[in-house]
């Protein structure tokens, strides 16, 4: 995936359907606890008293696709998009439509191009690329934006927020999905995974309040090992939609020893098979990483 080599690349905070439910929300008595223990203090000042646990909000995805797709830093222009529509592989393609930590500002990508290239027959799945883990390791020397352990749950929410407005700016309709990309990180430093847990809660709580369905892109070793341990309970950290990146240049979503099969079935699930491809279809050439899907994708409004 990919990730700012800067401290911050700003990102355009589009105007919200509706002003109110763009207020973030406090954490659910039970979501934070589940985790972390407590709300941190300097949180905890903010939120009301305790209230009885929230049952999770059930979405329903728009549209879904299954098959095989690619996603690339920067939006391809229209003609690229009809030549790879028309010769390649491929009719699925991730779009970074925000984020704090995106590497590749908008570029092509505008409403307009949206509703061009879908009408050319792509599938588009939406990521967003926020604050990444506070002991996260940049091998490339960039300096991302981290989570921040005393606004941990408040900066889950800004970046669903976030999100949310970016994806109503673009034309995304209620229903589709919206994939945080989360870097991976070493699970042996348990404090720091504990805040990535919290900060992903907060953001797929508050991405549902939105609308929107929450899917994490992580390594299978990351944040997608961590969720599947919590597959079987509440926890709104387990995410609606997996995507796992297990780069074994095998396009096969069951039978990967990565991830079990019995999670995150039927139209949940994305594994990204390869990563830093060069192809020409068409006579037009892009650096993609490759994906197979059987998972939620974007809804035009």
């Amino acid at each position: 995936m990919r990730l700012s080599a800067l401290a911050a690349v700003a990102t355009v905070l589009a105007l919200s359907c509706d002003a109110a439910s763009a207020m973030a929300v406090p954490p659910p008595a039970g979501r934070e606890a589940g985790f972390a223990g407590t709300t941190p203090a300097a949180e905890r000042q903010k939120a009301p008293g305790p209230r009885a646990p929230q049952p999770r909000r059930k979405l329903e995805p728009a549209a879904t696709y299954s098959g095989l797709g690619f996603d690339t830093c920067a939006a391809p222009s229209v003609d690229v998009m009809q030549a790879w529509a028309t010769n390649s592989p491929y009719h699925a393609a991730g779009i970074y439509i925000g984020g704090s930590d995106r590497a590749c500002p908008d570029g092509n990508l505008t409403p307009n191009w949206m509703r061009r290239v879908s009408a050319q027959g792509w599938k588009l799945f939406p990521v967003y690329v926020g604050r990444q883990a506070p002991c996260w390791k940049d091998p490339g020397g960039g300096h991302p934006a981290l989570i921040e352990r005393g606004r941990r749950w408040t900066q889950g929410q800004e970046a669903a927020n976030d999100a949310a407005n970016r994806a109503n700016y673009f034309g995304i309709a209620q229903g589709s999905p919206i994939y945080f990309d989360m870097e991976y990180y070493p699970r042996a430093d348990r404090a720091c995974g504990q805040d990535v847990k919290v900060f992903l809660s907060a953001w797929t709580d508050q991405l549902h309040a939105r609308g929107f369905i929450s899917g994490i892109y992580s390594s299978a070793a990351g944040a997608i090992a961590e969720m599947s341990q919590v597959y079987d309970t509440g926890a709104a950290f387990r995410a609606d939609v997996a995507w796992f990146a297990h780069w074994d240049k095998k396009p096969q979503l069951l039978g990967d020893p990565a991830l079990n099969d019995r999670l995150w079935p039927g139209h949940r699930r994305i594994k990204q098979y390869a990563g830093r491809r060069t192809e020409t279809y068409g006579g037009k050439r892009l650096t993609i990483d490759l994906n197979v899907l059987d998972a939620p994708v974007a809804a035009l409004r």
